[in-house]
């Protein structure tokens, strides 16, 4: 049952608390085994039980390298100042990739989540971000973004909606704070693609395929009581059910 559940918290990119208002996400990015993650931000490991999404307890982790930490930071800060802008419930974290070439100086992935549940009016939803960011220099980097919606309503039935997004787009900027700066505003503008798609998606849902499920009203508009022995079918549909017994 546990396998489950690291499964799906890994895939879903579920948070867990660290520390009085310090949150880290669960990612194949920072797993060092199935129970354990590595938190950048205090510079842990983390013992998940992911049954209960908490943490059992910590460790110090391999104090990481100057030339990460010269860019993983700052690109913390900017990420944790755009979630307070857009995902103050949701959460943020940033990991240090290996570089898959000596051309990058360095290789980070931002990885996002925001969730709401409503369990009385039966409905669900996740948001998750995943950005590959690849620095060349201080002043240069590229942003592969991919970024996901599920909404799950489950009342008297199961229905589920899903989409997605994807683009890289590349950056330069005059210094690494700048930089990481614009690198945030690709990630706005992508996540601002699809929730301008679902917006105009749920718009033309209602206007069209929605409609075409409802039941249609008679010309006068008016709403046919079924239940009223007063109309004159109700009484034919007596009469003859009188006469067949």
């Amino acid at each position: 049952v546990e396998s489950a559940f690291h499964d799906f918290n890994i895939k879903h990119f579920v948070p867990v608390g660290t520390g009085l208002q310090n949150k880290v996400i669960l990612s194949p990015h920072n797993e060092v085994d199935k129970s354990h993650f590595l938190d950048p931000t205090t510079a842990s490991v983390i013992h998940v039980d992911h049954i209960r999404e908490a943490v059992l307890d910590s460790s110090p982790a391999e104090r990481e390298s100057l030339k990460e930490a010269t860019f993983r930071v700052p690109l913390q800060e900017a990420a944790d100042r755009y979630l307070q802008a857009h995902f103050p419930q949701g959460c943020i974290s940033v990991f240090t990739k290996q570089p898959e070439t000596s051309a990058q100086a360095y290789c980070g992935v931002i990885c996002v989540h925001a969730s709401a549940i409503n369990k009385s009016s039966f409905w669900s939803g996740r948001w998750k971000g995943e950005f590959v960011v690849t620095f060349t220099s201080e002043t240069a980097a590229q942003v592969a973004g991919h970024v996901e919606d599920i909404v799950h309503y489950y009342e008297d039935g199961n229905v589920m909606v899903s989409c997605a997004i994807s683009d890289t787009v590349q950056i330069m900027a005059k210094d690494l704070a700048r930089c990481c700066g614009k690198v945030l505003a690709a990630v706005s503008a992508l996540e601002g693609r699809l929730h301008q798609g679902l917006q105009e998606g749920c718009a033309e849902l209602s206007e069209a395929a929605l409609k075409d499920l409802r039941r249609r009203l008679p010309r006068t508009k008016q709403l046919f009581d079924f239940t009223s022995a007063s109309h004159r079918l109700a009484n034919e549909l007596a009469r003859k059910a009188a006469a067949t017994q």
